[in-house]
């Protein structure tokens, strides 16, 4: 009884120490976590495209995705995702629209159907390189595009060189304005683009970059405008025979966020954003000019004759183009398209 007492004697200290140790745990638990807070978790951001994920594009976005996550110090993880993982280019586009998706990167004249004020940087036959484009797009004319975009929904972080768009096809050199006639080409979605073939005698098509394979292979078409890198990565060569550099629109690429979740990040990380894009757009049109002239070559190394296009057949194609141009002024502010005539096309004329 004596022991079973003295045991007893004991539990009842013991529990009361017990208690008070964890009392004081809790305590002192709760005022770490009052000094250290917990790290919040990092915001997910995810950004899509129908680009091939060996495109300058593509590995420029992989340097933006590391410096947006360096610059906010991990407060942001970027998760990117190419070759049409979520969806054809359009579909991508209208899910940044509604902020199902955060941002995308794609051809600007996919975003001609919701801002046709795009077009004015694709005008045919009127710039001579990405360069010109990047000085119209620095300036007013750009600001005005952007804010257009803007007006839809679109927070643009960065325009990008995709590579000017030139004619591959099956059936013979383009030398003159005669070699056009009675091509069917598969074009771009830009309706300006498809007016101004149209008014060189081409039937021209706007297939889906996925059947336009087979388009070519069954002979349903007979070329194409596109990059040469596009020309080269997508086997588009299997069936062509002709190269010719038309490079009758730049086409630029731009990375458009959606502009409600843009807006709902910190300044800081708005910034940081901002930051790496041009850190990111740096380094893309370097990547740019190389790859356009690895894909030539390399087209060239399977058999495809390469033609320059003759200064003065250039020259002819201006003027062709510059009746469509004309013609479009009633579907986008005219006096826009004179400003762009005039700090560009009108000097070559």
């Amino acid at each position: 009884m004596k022991i079973t007492r003295s045991f007893a004697s004991l539990a009842l200290p013991a529990a009361i120490i017990t208690m008070a140790l964890l009392a004081i745990s809790s305590f002192a638990l709760a005022s770490f976590a009052s000094v250290w807070p917990c790290q919040a978790q990092p915001v997910t951001t995810v950004i899509g495209s129908g680009a091939a994920a060996d495109t300058p594009s593509s590995a420029a976005m992989e340097i933006f995705r590391s410096e947006v996550e360096r610059r906010t110090n991990g407060a942001i993880s970027v998760v990117l995702s190419t070759d049409r993982k979520l969806g054809g280019i359009l579909e991508i586009a209208q899910k940044v629209r509604a902020g199902t998706i955060f941002a995308t990167w794609l051809p600007g004249t996919y975003l001609a159907r919701v801002v046709p004020e795009v077009e004015v940087v694709n005008l045919p036959f009127v710039f001579d390189s990405y360069e010109e484009v990047q000085r119209l797009l620095n300036g007013p004319t750009g600001r005005l595009i952007e804010a257009k975009l803007d007006a839809k929904g679109f927070t643009v972080l960065l325009w990008m060189d995709f590579g000017g768009r030139s004619v591959m096809n099956a059936k013979r050199p383009l030398r003159t304005l005669e070699d056009f006639k009675n091509l069917k080409l598969r074009l771009g979605p830009l309706e300006i683009l498809h007016a101004t073939f149209r008014a060189l005698g081409t039937t021209t098509f706007n297939t889906d970059t996925q059947d336009t394979y087979m388009a070519l292979q069954q002979g349903l078409v007979d070329g194409l405008d596109s990059p040469y890198s596009i020309m080269n990565s997508f086997g588009f060569a299997d069936n062509q025979k002709y190269v010719s550099d038309t490079q009758h629109v730049m086409d630029p690429e731009v990375l458009v966020a959606n502009k409600r979740e843009f807006n709902n990040l910190p300044s800081e990380h708005q910034q940081a954003m901002r930051e790496a894009s041009k850190v990111a757009g740096e380094q893309e049109r370097r990547m740019a000019n190389y790859s356009q002239a690895a894909a030539l070559a390399a087209l060239q190394a399977r058999g495809l004759q390469f033609d320059p296009l003759p200064p003065d057949t250039r020259g002819a194609l201006r003027k062709v183009a510059a009746g469509v141009i004309d013609g479009m002024k009633g579907r986008i502010d005219a006096k826009l398209v004179e400003r762009v005539m005039a700090e560009t096309g009108d000097a070559k004329r």
